[in-house]
């Protein structure tokens, strides 16, 4: 799921990773989904910055996957954000 350079030990290491599918299974069958995260600093004010700070923003976004030529079933991706931090 990560870049091979990366090491997985810090959360930067997961932002822009390759797009990866997972698939879960339930009594009704296998559902795949795909997984993208994107990480970003963020200032104090919680405003995107290209600068270095102690808080972070993550974004997990999950899709369905229904395989090539269809069209998943959500409109659109479930998106999950949150800022993490530390002092």
């Amino acid at each position: 799921m990560i870049r091979r350079s990366d090491t997985g030990d810090s959360i930067e290491d997961f932002h822009e990773m390759v797009p990866a599918t997972v698939s879960v299974s339930v009594p009704e069958g296998t559902f795949a989904f795909e997984i993208e995260i994107e990480v970003h600093y963020v200032d104090s004010d919680l405003n995107r910055t290209d600068s270095r700070t102690e808080r972070k923003e993550v974004e997990i976004r999950v899709q369905d996957d229904r395989g090539p030529n269809k069209d998943p079933l959500l409109d659109g991706p479930i998106t999950f954000t949150e800022v993490l931090g530390y002092t």
